[in-house]
């Protein structure tokens, strides 16, 4: 930490010094949960624990850290010792710094920011995020709990108050997605490079692929080719760090062999889709994802999230559900009787993960999802019914249902299926254009010649730094202009 090449005046800890809750600097041994303190921390303390469980596919040792950071094997213990760490920590920072307001580049989605969220909002400590979703690469939300998430009113002020100062933007940005989402066209992305429409007509989720692939859900391998490359690339590791990729490796087969597992036990509860019953179409997330850790609310238990819409449904209708295919493609297992408990819900069909997620979308009476995806996105420019059960960017979009109970739900299917006009949408899609910001607040723009890459860094710096100094104004803390 001491020897890190900074901007910033203090650096109190980073993503490499927090996810196993060594903080470096500060003497976590001599603290405590003292009754105060857990009176808060117990208000977020099971999204925290369940925000954990992504621990485990992060390999430690990788980590140059302290040797008196607990090893973390996952567990209940070790979460609620790691997450009481991170309670800790978060909590001398606060005491000691006193900040004025807290600005983060995202909602917490990896545990350990987790407390600084909840903490500045129990404290009434101004807290700000910027928080960009994948439908629309480069286009970043503001607000300041997580309840906001979606609503434009505060980014459309902001950017008001900065109109004199403000770099123009790109014409078009969250438009031009429209053909990529709708599985029709692709996108050139100056971070991402070519984005292909969204999402592959296949994927392959055996174990073989996703080992060689390093989890990568962007890219298939397509022929001998591509297999060559990825082996040569494992072998080059095995022989430039044999020690470390040996554990890598270990932990690898293991994770593929529970992944398989999973795998088996969907395919043995699917079925064939039957259409001729009315049906809707709940997509899965996978998981551990902020979609379902950090926005999913209790939802992030899915099985609660299907046995909701079951009963919402009227009589004869059925719940299709289908894995997600990420959850193959990154070895993530799903717990122990999950596709058992899942199938035996009333009025439920698994189908194969492999399903056509088009057909399933045209065929539906709606669709549902916790807080985003893009087979969600892609049923709302469809003019299929869409419910979102948790926090959505979504929110404001017309013709989007917004859920917080069983009996609105069960209103969504009693509705007639909404009728978006072109226009609507356009209105709608120029308001986000107008409430958010486009930057980069991670990587590079590295599919782009040098001299644009420092345009586009340039304009995200200042647009960054004037929509910053407009909140604060509106907290009392600065004048701006």
């Amino acid at each position: 930490m001491q020897d890190v090449d900074t901007p910033y005046d203090e650096l109190i800890t980073s993503h490499y010094d927090g996810l196993f809750g060594s903080f470096r600097k500060f003497d976590l041994e001599s603290l405590a949960m003292t009754p105060q303190l857990y009176d808060e921390v117990r208000t977020f303390e099971g999204q925290g624990l369940r925000m954990i469980e992504r621990m485990k596919y992060y390999h430690q040792p990788d980590y140059d850290l302290p040797t008196s950071t607990p090893r973390f094997r996952d567990s209940f213990q070790a979460r609620s010792d790691l997450f009481f760490r991170y309670c800790l920590f978060w909590d001398a920072v606060l005491r000691r710094y006193e900040f004025d307001a807290v600005i983060t580049q995202n909602l917490s989605h990896m545990a350990w920011d987790l407390p600084l969220e909840k903490l500045c909002n129990l404290r009434a400590i101004p807290y700000l995020y910027f928080h960009e979703v994948g439908q629309w690469p480069r286009i970043n939300y503001l607000g300041e709990t997580v309840d906001e998430l979606g609503d434009l009113t505060l980014g459309r002020h902001l950017k008001s108050m900065c109109e004199a100062s403000w770099s123009p933007e790109t014409p078009n940005r969250v438009v031009q997605h429209l053909g990529r989402i709708r599985g029709l066209t692709t996108v050139s992305d100056p971070l991402f490079g070519r984005l292909e429409p969204a999402p592959p007509a296949k994927f392959k989720t055996g174990p073989f692929a996703s080992i060689l692939r390093n989890g990568d859900v962007r890219q298939n391998l397509d022929g001998l080719g591509d297999i060559t490359r990825a082996v040569s690339k494992k072998l080059s590791r095995l022989i430039s760090s044999p020690i470390s990729t040996s554990s890598k490796t270990r932990s690898t087969l293991v994770r593929a062999f529970r992944t398989s597992l999973s795998r088996k036990a969907e395919i043995q509860v699917a079925k064939p889709l039957d259409s001729s019953s009315p049906f809707v179409f709940f997509p899965l997330h996978f998981q551990p994802e902020a979609s379902t850790g950090a926005k999913g609310r209790h939802f992030v238990e899915q099985r609660e999230a299907a046995a909701m819409i079951s009963q919402s449904l009227p009589e004869g209708w059925k719940l299709v559900i289908k894995e997600h295919p990420h959850q193959y493609r990154r070895l993530y297992d799903r717990k122990n009787f999950f596709w058992q408990r899942i199938a035996s819900i009333p009025n439920v069909i698994v189908v194969r993960h492999d399903t056509d997620d088009r057909e399933l979308v045209s065929l539906s009476e709606g669709v549902v999802s916790l807080s985003h995806s893009t087979i969600a996105t892609r049923a709302w420019l469809s003019n299929v019914r869409t419910v979102f059960l948790a926090h959505s960017h979504l929110r404001s979009a017309p013709g989007v249902h917004m859920i917080s109970s069983l009996d609105e739900l069960r209103q969504v299917w009693r509705s007639p299926k909404p009728l978006l006009r072109d226009d609507e949408l356009l209105e709608y899609l120029r308001e986000v254009e107008d409430s958010t910001i486009e930057c980069t607040l991670y990587g590079s723009p590295r599919y782009l010649p040098a001299e644009k890459q420092s345009e586009i860094i340039k304009r995200s710096q200042k647009n960054v730094t004037e929509v910053i100094l407009a909140w604060l104004s509106l907290k009392g803390i600065c004048q701006y202009p």
